[in-house]
This record gives structure tokens, C-alpha cells and sequence, in this order.
């Protein structure tokens, strides 16, 4: 879902109004191929192989527990019991116990050189889970040399969608590694852990009403041989229903016990490129190379380039600077589904003029809109300098930079070739003439 956040930058707002902001824009997502983008997304393995993004810190969503809290025991929110399963009654603990979570952490986008991914087939996913009561599917992440290091499971509705709650979070998604995991609960004290089939598990709860109204939050870890494991479901139900629903998983993975994950060795290798290149390769990149700039403004100073392959994105990605606050993001690459659902006429102004709307935009805009708003897309034949124009504010004061132009991201659709721009400091009349040098080669 990339672009949501481009038209955001440099605009500085209190972190209260920040929260709702990004409610709103998340919440206007329409993904595409939602299945597998989520999928490959939504849970990117150990702490080394990701960049935490952000941290939700809720101290005062929940005061952490002491012995003086009326019903509560070191953290536990409640537990239930679950039906013993005949012939091993005498190894299973009678309780699941859930502990408050203190806040969340979200991962996002993997930093893996060489990661790329495949999509299970449906023998495979029974195979590794079958016992699992609701339609799933899976994909498994691996480093450059086929090593693997993460897979995700996520919960398909019956037309085979993932399963959404409130268009943002995923009702449950399963993720397992050989070695560790890094889980999105944070405690700020020893949580409890519950025994199931003599397997010990950390489960616990977070009302994410701050985000989304009736939306909780039941995360459970735990280790069984050499594979670690990660229960995350939402559940927009009240009750025992989230507990009831996270026991049953956790209860059907350990009953299924240790995994053979050697069903997933020696997958088939994409092609794949990461590497910085300079200016002088960029532009003899035999793909993407002519629809670089010739020229760009005085100051600005090319900083750095990296061209990139794998199985979803094939691009080349320039960057030039002057100051702190000024910058061009200069993206070549071949146009995505994703980009081609965000083409828009540039007469259909609503869908990308800034300055019919107030900032922050992610409240004034409809939500008809927001979707080609963040990142629109235009045919090459069509683009004028006045589209830009419309894409481009004065900004009188930025915080530690002096007054200048900030573009929102948009993009230009030549064929086959897609550019995106994204820039600081740099007028609607330079950008309309770095793309028309292009054109005119």
C-alpha cells in the first residue's frame, strides 16, 4: 500500500490528532491482490530480519498490574478451560491464561538481502497445520540462498480473500520460524504462562478500542521443538469468543506437534537484484535508464541509486539532495496492479487537487477519493504542467527548514514504465521540465 504516507510528510500535528489521522488512512485502504500482499506483509519474522516501525505506547490503556489490582494475579485477564483430548488427558494443563499487554509493536517491511517469497500450495499448508478449522493460507519467506526464515499464515474468507475486521486488521494470522519470533505483545512485567500439552504459552489480551471501536487484540507465543510460533487474532466480538477461538488454534498447532519443515527446502530461486549503482550505471540502465531527469535544479546534488528486482517489484530508485528539507525521489520502474488501479483523468480534479482540500488531508478528503488521492497515477499523454501544480503547496513554514515547494507523491505512465516522484523544495515549473527533457530525448 505504498504512498499513504508521502503526502503526510512535513506536516507536523499533535500525536493525538496523529492517531486518528492514521486511522482514517488506514482505514480507506483498498488493497489489492489482497491475499498475497497481506500474506507477504503481514508478519516479517525475527528482530533482526525486520525494521520496527513503530511502537503503539498505551500506558494508560492498561496500569500495569500489581497484587493491590481487585481480582487480578500478576497480569492474568482470565482463563478458560478446554476439553481434554482422549488419551493423553493426564499432559494437558485445564487453563489458558491471558495477560494484559502494555502496548503493541508493529513490523513492517523486511530488510533481507536476496528475500524473496512463495506461496504454499494447499497440500503443503494442510500438511504443515491440519488441524486447523477455517480455511488458511500461507506463504513462506527465505533468504537469497533459499534458507528459510518466516512463514505467515493468514485466515481466507469462503470466497478466499483474507479475512479483513473493519478493512484493517486481519482476523488471524499465524507465524512460525525455526529458531525465534518476534511477537507484537510488549509486557511490562513477568507474564504468566499457561501449559497446553505440557508446552508452555504466553498468551495475553490488548483492547485496541483506541484505533477501531470493539476491536481486541489476542496474541499467544510459544516454542515447540526448534520452531517458534505467533498467534495474532483480532476479534471484534465481546466475551469469551477471542479466548475461546485463540485456545482452539493454540490447542490445535501443539496437539499436531513438532512441524517437518523440510517439505519447504530447496525452493525455486526468482530473480532477484539489490545494489547501489551509480549515477552513470542509472543512467545506462538498459530498462529504466532514459527516464531518469538530464538535469535537475541548482543545488541539488545526486546522492545515491539503487536498482531492484524480485518478484513483485522491478525498479530503479534515484535520490538527489540540497539541504535537510529538500530532496527528489525520482522512482522508475514497471507498472503493478496497484498502480494501474490508481490511474486517474486529469479532469477528475476531486480525486487529486490539493487544493480543494484542507491539511490534514487524511480528514478533509471523501472517502470516495482518498484511495487515488494519496498516490494518483497519470497517463503520460494527458499530464500538464497544471496537474502538477495541483499536486504542489507553498509551504511558508516548515519546522527547521526555510519556506519551499513540497510535491505529493503521484506518478506518470508511459506504456510500460511507470515514474513516481516524490520532492521537497523543487517548483512545479522544474519538475514539469525535468519530465518533458525526457520526453523530448
Amino acid at each position: 500500500m505504498k504512498g499513504y504516507i508521502d503526502y503526510m510528510d512535513n506536516i507536523s500535528v499533535s500525536p493525538e490528532l496523529h492517531d486518528k489521522i492514521m486511522q482514517k488512512v488506514y482505514r480507506q485502504q483498498k488493497p489489492i491482490n489482497q491475499n498475497r500482499v497481506i500474506l507477504r506483509y503481514a508478519g516479517m519474522a525475527a528482530c533482526f530480519l525486520v525494521l520496527l516501525l513503530c511502537v503503539w505506547s498505551m500506558p494508560n490503556l492498561f496500569d500495569s498490574p500489581t497484587s493491590d489490582d481487585p481480582g487480578m494475579n500478576g497480569g492474568q485477564l482470565g482463563v478458560i478451560d478446554i476439553d481434554p483430548t482422549p488419551g493423553i488427558t493426564s499432559r494437558i494443563s485445564n487453563a489458558l491464561t491471558l495477560n494484559r499487554i502494555d502496548s503493541q509493536m508493529s513490523a513492517s517491511r523486511i530488510f533481507v538481502d536476496g528475500h524473496f517469497w512463495h506461496e504454499l500450495t494447499n497440500e503443503q499448508t494442510r500438511a504443515l497445520l491440519p488441524d486447523l478449522r477455517f480455511p488458511i493460507s500461507a506463504t513462506a519467506h527465505y533468504f537469497g540462498n533459499g534458507t528459510l526464515f518466516d512463514v505467515v499464515v493468514a485466515e481466507l474468507t469462503s470466497s478466499g480473500g483474507a479475512a479483513m475486521v473493519d478493512e484493517l486488521y486481519l482476523r488471524t494470522v499465524i507465524r512460525f520460524a525455526p529458531g525465534a519470533i518476534v511477537s507484537c505483545a510488549i509486557y511490562n512485567y513477568e507474564p504468566v504462562e499457561s501449559e497446553i500439552y505440557d508446552v508452555p504459552v504466553v498468551a495475553g489480551m490488548l483492547d485496541v478500542g483506541i484505533l477501531n471501536d470493539g476491536i481486541t487484540l489476542y496474541v499467544a507465543t510459544f516454542i515447540i521443538g526448534e520452531i517458534a510460533y505467533s498467534i495474532e487474532l483480532y476479534d471484534n466480538e465481546t466475551g469469551e469468543s477471542g479466548l475461546n477461538r485463540l485456545t482452539e488454534i493454540v490447542s490445535a498447532i501443539i496437539r499436531n506437534g513438532s512441524m517437518d519443515l523440510s517439505i519447504l527446502d530447496n525452493p525455486v530461486i526468482p530473480e532477484l537484484r539489490d545494489e547501489q549503482v551509480s549515477l552513470s550505471e542509472a543512467r545506462s540502465d538498459p530498462d529504466f535508464g532514459e527516464y531518469l531527469p538530464i538535469s535537475v535544479p541548482v543545488p541539488f546534488q545526486f546522492d545515491n541509486a539503487r536498482r531492484f528486482i524480485n518478484q513483485e517489484t522491478n525498479s530503479l530508485m534515484t535520490f538527489w539532495g540540497a539541504d535537510r528539507a529538500e530532496s527528489i525521489r525520482w522512482f522508475v520502474s514497471m507498472p503493478t496492479e496497484h498502480d494501474i488501479a490508481h490511474i486517474v483523468s486529469v479532469h477528475e480534479h476531486e480525486k487529486y487537487d490539493l487544493s480543494l482540500y484542507s491539511i490534514p488531508w487524511a480528514f478533509s478528503v471523501p472517502d470516495e477519493f482518498h484511495y487515488y488521492f494519496q498516490s494518483p497515477v497519470f497517463l503520460a499523454e494527458e499530464l500538464t504542467i497544471d496537474v502538477i501544480r495541483a499536486r504542489t503547496v507553498w509551504e511558508s513554514s516548515r519546522s527547521g527548514a526555510t519556506p519551499g515547494w513540497q510535491t505529493s507523491q503521484f506518478s506518470v505512465l508511459y506504456d510500460n514504465v511507470l515514474i513516481t516522484v516524490s520532492m521537497n523544495g523543487v517548483s512545479p515549473e522544474q519538475i514539469w521540465n525535468m519530465i518533458t527533457e525526457i520526453e523530448r530525448r
